[in-house]
């Protein structure tokens, strides 16, 4: 599905923000994990539970983390975006783009699926080679390149808290959790170490990268996985385009008169952009602010 092209500076409005949305849902990696599903404890002759978590790993056979039928899944609050309701954005664009309205549904399953974490995101694959800090490769043989043999998600019922994991090994042997959250302090792709920007991105523990704000008390630009805009008080408006290639601005001297945010985000872009698919919309979720 084409998304409207946009070409210069413009307010932040409802068909951005739909259009935003709708490209986040199809763009996203996810993976529908089981979570929320009513199981058997084969093990055991507890009758129906919940599960409340699953591991992914090589074997590529999930294990399901299993509780009472009254155990609590807190939501992923993917509510609205720039204070107005997501379902309602959906329903708006494909009013628009009645020649897509058969993927509606789709995508507003997945939204919802995101909500209640039946759908998570996969922003890592097992088998993907990691660089580890030294405190965590102190913890794995004192190993430094170490990899993902498996991804967890599961409901902490003992902190009524959602939390996410990589499990990160050497040679098949026993490995070591680390939360996502971690992801660019603890742990880093391998082919990104050494990129400069490792500030602009952060992991929730839902799965999706932070948006990023970047501020130096006086200016401030926001990102996501698609547009780049001027945050002014009363007012947001996009000023440029975001894509793997690099940043397009609408106005060229975008930057000048704010030339310490600019240099930071030019300089860290290259690591950005590694993450564009795994944003959300701006004004969707918290974001990370880095003060430059």
């Amino acid at each position: 599905m084409e998304m409207r092209e946009v070409t210069g500076k413009c307010v932040y409005d409802r068909d951005l923000a739909a259009e935003n949305l709708v490209g986040f849902l199809q763009e996203v990696p996810t993976l529908a994990c089981g979570i929320g599903d009513i199981k058997k404890d084969k093990y055991s002759n507890s009758g129906e539970l919940v599960s409340v978590g699953v591991e992914i790993n090589s074997s590529k056979n999930p294990s399901y983390f299993l509780a009472g039928l009254n155990s609590m899944i807190e939501l992923n609050k993917l509510d609205k975006v720039m204070g107005e309701d997501a379902d309602s954005l959906i329903n708006y664009y494909y009013s628009k783009n009645t020649a897509w309205s058969n993927e509606k549904e789709a995508i507003r399953d997945k939204l919802m699926n995101l909500r209640k974490n039946r759908e998570v995101v996969t922003a890592f694959n097992v088998g993907e080679v990691i660089g580890a800090s030294p405190e965590i490769a102190q913890k794995v043989y004192g190993v430094k390149n170490l990899t993902v043999s498996g991804c967890l998600w599961k409901m902490n019922l003992q902190r009524n808290r959602f939390e996410s994991f990589v499990i990160l090994t050497h040679d098949k042997r026993a490995g070591i959790r680390v939360p996502l959250e971690e992801y660019g302090d603890s742990f880093i792709l391998k082919k990104l170490e050494g990129a400069e920007g490792k500030e602009t991105i952060k992991a929730s523990r839902f799965g999706y990268i932070k948006p990023l704000k970047v501020t130096d008390g006086k200016n401030m630009y926001a990102l996501d996985g698609k547009y780049i805009y001027k945050v002014m008080k009363g007012s947001i408006e996009v000023v440029g385009t975001l894509s793997a290639s690099g940043i397009n601005l609408f106005d060229a001297k975008e930057f000048r008169a704010n030339s310490k945010v600019g240099k930071f985000i030019k300089e860290s872009y290259a690591y950005y952009c590694k993450h564009l698919k795994y944003i959300p919309p701006f004004g969707m979720v918290g974001e990370n602010v880095v003060e430059v």
